[in-house]
């Protein structure tokens, strides 16, 4: 299928892209400024995607634009099939309910006229027919259905809601959202509640149009056409952060259909990631197309964001002129378009941290020589971590002087200290009046010392100077032998 663009739009179901044709129908409420730029969009021929909207099913249509499920009829009319008996409206009704369901509107259109002409000349039967209508992307067909449908005794609230989603997707804005309150007040219903609030977000009323966007998707967390419609307003405002965390988890959950992946690439627009955008549209369409469509979305970011939602909704007016035995043509929506998002939604895996660098240990102590030890430790990574902290701290004294480790091992015996240990000292110091000097100026900063001659294991004493022991200060010390 050729087509130069295509647009998420609020009021129809999620799959239900509709072509636009014909003649320009103002919206109530469009500026000025709306209605150029929808005319301008009009002039290009460019095919419109619907924004998901949780009321109808839908079906694929093939290239031809005929609907998979068989032709679409005109509505004002319903034929008469001969084969029709009174006795079988009933499981006609149940049967076209459960194709509609299953997104084979066509077909489900042509039992629903099966059970009006066999003698289910009621409600239920009207309301399916207009129903299934406008799950073929035809509301301009669809109003008149289901307006005489809403008329008759008994109308439920499904049939009101759909009313109000053909009104607006014929941008009656108004008039939809008082057919939206009277299905509610046949009862609750989260899809009626999020239809309004896109007729309320159109109509110029965002902060009433969140509070219904919030309280339907309360009523049905894990409903993605509810909170698509909710990021996608989100989106329109400027508000893309939350918008976008909100498109991305449908996607990454695997739930983003088609209209969820457009409304998708027209929030990537509104917040300047372009590139992602683009490669979100191409799930779908060919190059050429997934340009055309982000041009249309760049102009959309232009607008006001108080006109977006209207002029949205004004550039996907329906085409009455329509040949009435042809459904709309719209994309094919498949199992392969999910996975692709959710794999473009789905952030990589982090690259591993890199290894650490190797971080040396303080030289080994000279074997000749004094030291003054500050503390010991039992592990090398302790011992790295005690020299930095010591060093840092008590720069003043110790920035001249030269780390030092030490190791002794007093094995598994029965009095302290036992094991293994590696000493933390200052070094190499040739002289004791030197390193008890240090010790002083290190005790005097706050720091622990002790000074003592190499251990045997450790070294040896330069020139045959005696051993002498010299007991630590303060804790960090392995005790000596």
């Amino acid at each position: 299928m050729s087509q130069n663009a295509r647009l998420a739009t609020f009021g129809q179901e999620e799959g239900a892209p509709i072509k636009a044709r014909g003649r320009w129908m103002k919206a109530e409420r469009v500026t000025s400024e709306t209605i150029s730029f929808a005319r301008r969009l009009r002039a290009t021929g460019a095919g419109l995607t619907a924004l998901a909207l949780a009321a109808c099913a839908h079906s694929p249509v093939d290239g031809r634009g005929q609907a998979s499920g068989g032709a679409l009829e005109a509505a004002g009319n319903p034929s008469i099939p001969a084969s029709a008996t009174p006795s079988s409206s009933g499981a006609l009704l149940r049967l076209a309910d459960r194709l509609l369901a299953d997104d084979a509107p066509a077909a489900a259109l042509a039992l629903y006229r099966e059970a009006w002409a066999a003698g289910g000349k009621d409600e239920k039967a009207l309301s399916g027919i207009g129903r299934a209508q406008l799950a073929l992307g035809r509301p301009e067909l669809a109003i008149d259905t289901l307006s005489r449908a809403v008329g008759m005794p008994g109308a439920s609230g499904r049939t009101w809601r759909a009313y109000g989603e053909s009104l607006l997707g014929m941008g009656r804005f108004e008039q939809a959202a008082a057919a939206f309150d009277e299905a509610l007040a046949r009862g609750a219903d989260p899809a009626a509640l999020s239809a309004k609030a896109v007729a309320l977000d159109a109509l110029a009323r965002h902060e009433e149009a969140l509070e219904l966007f919030q309280q339907a998707r309360t009523m049905a967390p894990g409903d993605a056409n509810l909170a698509s419609n909710y990021a996608l307003s989100l989106a329109l405002h400027g508000e893309t952060g939350e918008a976008l965390e909100i498109f991305r988890r449908i996607a990454r959950q695997g739930h983003a259909g088609l209209a969820h992946r457009h409304n998708l690439a027209l929030a990537l627009t509104l917040a300047g990631e372009l590139e992602q955008a683009r490669r979100l549209l191409r799930v779908d369409l060919d190059s050429d197309e997934a340009s055309s469509t982000l041009e249309n979305y760049l102009e959309i970011a232009a607008l006001p964001a108080k006109d977006r939602v209207a002029a949205i909704a004004a550039v996907s007016r329906p085409v009455s002129r329509a040949p009435s035995d042809v459904a709309v043509p719209v994309l094919a929506d498949d199992e392969q378009g999910r996975k692709a998002a959710a794999r473009l939604m789905t952030p990589p895996a982090p690259p591993p941290p890199p290894a650490p660098e190797p971080v040396e240990l303080p030289p080994l102590l000279d074997p000749t020589g004094w030291s003054v030890q500050i503390a010991a430790y039992r592990t090398p990574a302790q011992l790295i971590r005690g020299q930095r902290y010591y060093w840092r701290k008590f720069a003043d004294v110790l920035k001249d002087q030269a780390p030092r480790r030490s190791e002794v091992d007093y094995g598994p015996r029965k009095r302290k200290p036992r094991g293994f240990f590696y000493r933390l000292n200052v070094g190499e110091l040739r002289g004791r009046d030197e390193a008890y000097a240090l010790c002083r100026r290190l005790k005097a900063a706050g720091a622990p010392c002790w000074v003592r001659p190499p251990e045997p294991s450790e070294g040896r004493l330069p020139g045959g100077t005696a051993e002498t022991s010299v007991a630590p200060t303060s804790g960090g010390s392995d005790g000596g032998s």
